[in-house]
């Protein structure tokens, strides 16, 4: 439902503007669980999984951003360099 989505959606923007990892990730996650699609959510999820250098958790939402953000995402170019950068750190 769209309304629970944007529920979860500012939620986890309220905990990433917080700084608490956890329930920013758990709202985004909840997010993304009613809509997949949703690419707010995708940022919500990766911000706190690289604040914490969990690359390797951020990396599959980072690659979703990047196989469907292009021409929808101003910043587009960032998360291709957010993937090299995650890849990089797993080397």
């Amino acid at each position: 439902n769209g309304i629970s989505e944007q529920i979860h959606m500012r939620l986890a923007q309220y905990y990433l503007d917080k700084n608490i990892n956890y329930s920013a990730i758990e709202h985004a996650l909840k997010c993304l669980q009613y809509n997949p699609t949703n690419l707010v959510g995708y940022s919500c999820v990766i911000v706190p999984f690289l604040q914490q250098g969990k690359y390797a958790q951020a990396l599959p939402y980072i690659d979703y951003v990047v196989a469907n953000g292009k021409g929808v995402l101003r910043n587009w170019e960032d998360f291709v360099r957010l993937s090299e950068i995650c890849r990089q750190q797993l080397l």
